[in-house]
């Protein structure tokens, strides 16, 4: 009888081509047991799923998917994923003594009841399926009664399992991957419903299967647990699945890893255990970061297809950062660009840094706040006037920082210089005067307008052309901001007199200076570096010897600023000889004694010389306009003025007539008056 039911199998093999080829330890053990309809679901597409068995082929509803991975080891044979679809297998397979079912399962949901096969209703038929949570469920209806069989665990989510159930002789079995987990007995003749046997959902419509499903078998007859056992060992590989890790260096500057994982089943799972950690599931590509620089080891075991674990697989190696190509033990240096002066007015300021090793990290503190990270450009806004320190350190990607913080320190200066200035001159000869002049603040810059002109920049000590009498001078700081009230100064040109006026005058060098200081200045003066004394100009000196000469003159400002001009310096050359203001009486009166006498003196000459030399007096006598010498002789003439007595022998040859008498300093003019004796 069964022989006959295995022939009859075959040849209906042979009329109706499989949907793959049958060459598997599987597949052979499936063909041996004579299936009564065997889906196989290695489809390249729908709609149809081919029975390997010979009978009427399934066909697709809803959402199914050919080609995903099969259950079995050594068969290529693809399996059916479901995500919502189903299978109607017809209505051929009707068993009425004994009946099993048999399937390759991976559940990826179990969150409520998904179906493997399902016949008839809640009174009728059969049905396998993985309730609420996933423990396998077999439910039978027969002339007799119900019986519901349950396994006691669930089935392991992602992973493949054998799932199988039979009914005869009054038992109803289920079994999970080869073995038997529950049965019931239940007398009586299969109690079959209306309708069509379903894979993937409840002959009576609603929830569906969550996964994939693989090798659908059905026999009329009760398979053996022996059947059973070796069905599920068939489509399992013999041995244990392998791993091979390929991550990074032995030594590696890396504090990240990454790996790529393969086992020898492709569809196996993996879980890591990381440096001795309880193991977890990982992808094949698993990344740990922020790892500790020290020897780290990662344990990884393969998960087969079926969930067994596999030979575990250690993959070593250091992190160490002295492995690093660019590793040094120096610190980074940073560098900072700034495109603020050290003096500015401007409240905002930006800076670029750099550093010496080309990976590295800034922390920035302004002033007296903290370090806080910053990036390559740092931008200050709106800092308040005074002093202010921008420091930063560098730090490289091994942690190393500088010691020592970088720092570039600025001013903000919004307040305006004071100026002062002081002018003098010009000495005598002199066609220039010179101004110094200062601000309240260091550095900077002068401008200078003269007599009322443009401003230009100019520099202490400043020549003043010829003839210019006003100076004005505005400071300008190193921060740009300009002295709204210029020092202004105002000098008097004066000139001494041309001629002298007197002895006194005639016979000694004279000055006139100019000199003034801006606001706020008390000026002090000395002479061919006598004492200072208070002065004010302009000053006229008068009484000075001949020869070289030096005027200082200093203005003192508040704040203990002192100003000091250059020396006016000048040398007041003696001049030739030179006879002024002779003098002689115009009439003399011969005595009885026979001199000449003048209101009954006796006659003197008087004159001025300007310089110490001797001078030759001379008397003539007139006739028409003839002259004859009388008498001449040289006296030694003195600066200022000089009275010259005639010597009796010349008083005693004047006689009645008409005379004139001359003074004649050597290599000078001579000056003559004429003069009459009565």
């Amino acid at each position: 009888m069964r022989l006959r039911a295995v022939l009859s199998v075959i040849v209906a093999l042979g009329a109706a081509a499989p949907a793959t080829a049958l060459a598997s330890p599987y597949a052979d053990a499936v063909t041996a047991s004579a299936p009564s309809g065997w889906w196989r679901l290695g489809d390249a597409a729908g709609p149809q799923a081919a029975n390997a068995a010979g009978g009427s082929a399934g066909t697709w509803s809803g959402a199914l998917s050919a080609g995903a991975p099969g259950a079995l080891a050594a068969d290529a044979n693809a399996a059916l994923a479901f995500s919502g679809g189903w299978l109607d297998l017809g209505t051929t397979f009707a068993p009425t003594a004994a009946l099993s079912l048999e399937s390759w399962v991976r559940l990826t949901s179990a969150s409520s009841t998904r179906y493997i096969f399902s016949q008839g209703g809640t009174s009728t038929g059969f049905h396998l399926y993985t309730a609420t949570g996933g423990a396998p469920v077999f439910v039978v209806t027969s002339s007799a009664g119900r019986a519901t069989v349950t396994a006691p665990s669930a089935l392991s989510a992602n992973v493949w399992h054998h799932v199988a159930a039979t009914f005869a002789a009054g038992t109803a079995t289920l079994y999970v991957d080869g073995a038997p987990v529950a049965l019931r007995a239940l007398s009586g003749m299969v109690k079959l419903g209306s309708g069509s046997l379903y894979a993937g959902r409840y002959a009576g419509g609603g929830s569906t299967w969550r996964g994939a499903l693989d090798e659908l078998a059905v026999y009329d007859r009760a398979l053996s647990p022996a059947d059973v056992a070796d069905h599920a060992s068939r489509g399992r590989d013999g041995t244990l699945a392998t791993a091979a890790v390929a991550g990074p260096p032995a030594l590696t500057d890396a504090t990240s890893a990454t790996f790529a994982l393969t086992a020898s089943d492709p569809q196996a799972t993996f879980t890591c255990a990381l440096d001795g950690a309880a193991a977890t599931a990982c992808g094949a590509a698993p990344r740990f970061d922020r790892l500790a620089e020290r020897d780290h080891v990662l344990r990884v075991t393969p998960i087969d297809r079926w969930g067994r674990a596999g030979q575990a697989a250690d993959y070593r190696w250091r992190a160490d950062h002295t492995a690093a190509p660019d590793w040094s033990p120096t610190p980074p240096e940073t560098r900072i660009a700034a495109t603020v002066p050290e003096v500015t007015a401007r409240p905002d300021a930006s800076f670029a840094l750099s550093a010496t090793k080309p990976t590295v990290t800034f922390a920035c503190a302004l002033d007296s706040a903290g370090f806080a990270p910053c990036g390559e450009t740092v931008d200050v806004d709106s800092v308040g006037a005074g002093d202010h320190v921008l420091r930063v350190v560098a730090t490289d990607r091994f942690g190393q920082s500088e010691p020592v913080p970088a720092q570039y320190s600025w001013r903000v200066d919004r307040t305006a210089p004071d100026t002062f200035a002081l002018a003098a001159g010009p000495a005598p000869g002199a066609a220039e005067a010179v101004a110094v002049f200062a601000s309240s603040e260091r550095g900077g810059r002068f401008e200078c307008r003269v007599d009322g002109g443009g401003w230009s920049a100019c520099a202490g000590p400043l020549a003043l052309p010829g003839g210019a009498t006003t100076l004005a001078v505005r400071a300008i700081d190193a921060a740009g901001n300009v002295d709204p009230s210029p020092a202004t100064v105002q000098l008097t040109r004066e000139t001494p007199d041309a001629e002298p006026t007197g002895a006194r005058s005639f016979t000694t060098a004279s000055a006139a200076l100019s000199f003034a200081a801006s606001a706020g200045g008390a000026l002090s003066c000395r002479l061919d570096g006598g004492d200072w004394s208070p002065c004010d100009g302009p000053v006229t000196l008068a009484g000075l010897a001949w020869g070289e000469h030096g005027y200082d003159v200093r203005a003192d400002f508040p704040g203990g600023l002192r100003l000091e001009a250059p020396e006016l310096r000048w040398t007041a050359a003696a001049p030739g000889a030179r006879v002024a203001a002779l003098q002689f009486p115009v009439l003399l009166h011969r005595a009885r004694d026979g001199r000449a006498r003048s209101r009954g003196r006796p006659p003197t000459l008087r004159f001025a010389l300007n310089v110490a030399a001797p001078v030759s007096v001379r008397v003539e006598r007139l006739r028409g306009r003839r002259s004859r010498a009388l008498s001449a002789w040289t006296v030694p003439g003195r600066a200022g003025d000089v009275l010259v007595r005639l010597p009796d022998r010349v008083v005693r040859r004047l006689r009645r007539g008409r005379y004139r008498i001359s003074a004649q300093p050597a290599a000078g003019a001579a000056v003559r008056v004429a003069f009459a004796v009565v």
